[in-house]
């Protein structure tokens, strides 16, 4: 059983969801909206 190899697996997974995360909050339109509101 190889151990670190599993926890390597682990933190990428864990790094993709975060990204994916972070991506749907940058690309949300409603976001967009909400920063204009408070810009104008």
């Amino acid at each position: 059983c190889d151990d670190s190899k599993e926890r390597v697996e682990m933190s990428i997974l864990i790094l993709i969801e975060n990204v994916t995360v972070t991506g749907f909050h940058l690309f949300n339109p409603n976001r967009y909206v909400i920063l204009e509101k408070a810009i104008f």
